[in-house]
């Protein structure tokens, strides 16, 4: 707790999510959370020892957080400008002088003139560079090089030189999204892309609507020589099933092509299915697909596709294995069609906690050998697909064994650079301590928080039990492939008369959560990856409810950012209350 009596976690404290309330919520709302907290957590009513300290800090925690909503300067700083912005506001709010920064905002707020006290703090925080908190801005490039060196002479066929690979084409592409805990979503994207001396360029546009949790509307616009709109909607149902159904306009066609997508865990979530069907207006199809791909925890994962009108191999089987732990995988791949065959054999490494590297060779009847080196960092995606030599080159065989020792070789030799950079050039220590110190302080926080919601969400459990009304029976906040927390208590804890709602926005910040994003450690980075060292995406967070309610159990599945109102008729229903827990 510091000076001002406020507890680090306050700085990226959700008030909203805190007191478990919507955004418009009201102030007779947030005072009757309020006040529902105030019976569980206060200090006064814990015994004394951990118990009382840690009943003392949440008490500060929803104490701010009340204190944010219900002063309605403090509320729309909050809403604009995040909890950096209040935090300096909250300097001037006792201030004597009537043009300090709280008074004037008050003073407007008096006048009913929000407008002008927006703009105001609008432009008192712009020497702060205090941004608006609760919008990001997501950028993904993509440039692809493609090389050949078909023109070199190597291996036997006479004097071997070291030619450059000449450059064949390039593309470019780059999108950015923005979105913000609301509803809405828009990206814009342009790609522009160079063959034989050929230019191309195309732009993009999209709005996403998200009108209930687990269903999203999406309009596109692709704007080049041949433009075409698209309007589509994806539902999550449950057991991370995924429905996307599209509709598409046909350049120069007065004609509309259709699809319908889905996604399915399936044999006790050990098989992921995914078929996809493409037909016209007139009921001509366009397409057709069907892929499984297994899920073992400690064997490879073999993927099978079946499609006609997707790519030019209708049949397509791969394999893809962690050699060691997630930081090295490897992937085989065999595509079967008309026009031949396609092997593929890939290496991937992380070769700093955000970066990856990936080097591998491809045959394919129609393009010889190609060999293939990828980097990716974050949304950054950086291609140098290399054409080595057509099939009908002499010494092709030899060729390929030579690509192939080459790649197995250049692998082995980064990863001992990886390794070594790992051992011997960590810096920052104190920091990193630091770092993910406070990151188990958060954890250990929510953890005390659990603690003092069990007796509450147990009273709750057993009252819903004799009515017959909502019971938790398991709820999971998860990453896929990472962290993985059990949040029943905490969402026991907020059923009320057989209803549970949660509000829009990370559920990180409600009460007894915490991020699942754990701090690495800083690596310094030599000269050839210090690039490297931008922060990756990573993976969105889920939260996955089992619950009961009237004579049934169900499931729903939504993404971190979602509200969630139970019962839902977008749940799954698994069967009757007694027999499915």
């Amino acid at each position: 707790m510091n000076e001002d009596g406020e507890i680090a976690s306050t700085v990226h404290m959700d008030p909203y999510a805190v007191l478990n309330v919507d955004r418009d919520a009201s102030e007779l709302q947030i005072q009757s959370s309020y006040k529902n907290l105030s019976r569980t957590f206060h200090p006064d009513k814990q015994p004394p020892g951990e118990s009382r300290e840690a009943a003392q800090e949440v008490f500060v925690l929803f104490k701010n957080a009340q204190e944010i909503l219900t002063d309605p300067v403090l509320r729309q700083v909050y809403d604009d400008h995040g909890n950096e912005a209040v935090r300096i506001v909250k300097m001037s709010i006792h201030s004597t002088d009537p043009d300090a920064l709280y008074p004037m905002l008050l003073k407007y707020h008096q006048l009913n003139k929000r407008k002008k006290a927006r703009d105001y703090i609008q432009k008192s925080l712009e020497t702060s560079g205090i941004e608006r908190s609760d919008h990001k801005l997501q950028v993904q490039t993509t440039i692809e090089l493609p090389c050949s060196t078909e023109s070199t002479v190597f291996l036997g066929e006479g004097s071997e030189t070291m030619n450059i690979p000449e450059l064949s084409g390039a593309s470019i592409s780059v999108s950015s999204t923005t979105s913000s805990t609301s509803k809405w979503d828009m990206t814009v994207g342009v790609s522009n892309e160079i063959d034989k001396g050929k230019g191309r360029s195309s732009g993009s546009i999209g709005i996403g609507y998200k009108p209930q949790q687990g269903t999203q509307i999406r309009a596109n616009a692709d704007l080049s020589d041949l433009t075409r709109f698209s309007l589509g909607t994806t539902r999550t149902l449950a057991n991370h099933t995924i429905v996307t159904a599209t509709a598409r306009s046909i350049p120069n066609s007065r004609k509309v092509a259709l699809s319908l997508i889905s996604h399915r865990n399936l044999w006790r979530n050990q098989l992921r299915g995914t078929w996809a069907l493409g037909l016209g207006s007139d009921l001509s199809m366009h397409y057709s697909l069907l892929s499984f791909t297994t899920l073992w925890a400690d064997y490879p994962a073999i993927t099978t596709k079946i499609n006609l009108g997707v790519n030019p191999f209708p049949i397509k089987l791969s394999a893809k294995h962690n050699l060691d732990g997630d930081t090295h995988t490897g992937l085989i791949s065999f595509g079967w069609g008309p026009s031949g065959i396609e092997l593929k054999a890939v290496l991937s490494r992380a070769i700093t906690a955000y970066a990856n590297l990936s080097l591998g060779i491809k045959h394919a009847t129609h393009n010889g050998l190609t060999w293939l080196i990828q980097l990716e960092r974050g949304t950054f995606t950086f291609r140098v697909p290399i054409s080595i030599s057509t099939i009908m080159s002499p010494a092709y065989l030899e060729k390929i064994l030579y690509m192939s020792f080459l790649t197995y070789l250049l692998d082995n030799v980064i990863g001992e650079m990886v390794s070594d950079t790992s051992k011997f050039l960590r810096e920052d220590n104190i920091e990193n301590m630091t770092t993910n110190f406070d990151f188990h302080k958060t954890q250990d926080f929510a953890e005390q928080q659990v603690e003092l919601m069990k007796a509450t969400a147990k009273l709750n459990m057993e009252r819903e039990e004799q009515a017959n009304g909502l019971v938790i029976y398991q709820a999971r906040y998860f990453v896929e492939q990472g962290l993985s927390v059990d949040v029943s208590t905490q969402l026991q804890f907020w059923v009320r008369n057989g209803v549970l709602q949660l509000p829009a926005g990370s559920k990180s910040h409600l009460m007894g959560f915490y991020s699942l994003l754990e701090p690495r450690a800083k690596i310094k980075k030599p000269w050839w990856n210090k690039w490297a060292n931008s922060k990756n995406i990573p993976s969105v967070p889920q939260l996955c409810v089992r619950y009961a309610s009237g004579d049934s159990t169900f499931e729903i599945t939504i993404q971190d950012t979602d509200a969630l109102f139970l019962p839902n008729d977008a749940a799954v229903v698994l069967g009757k209350r007694d027999r499915v827990r």
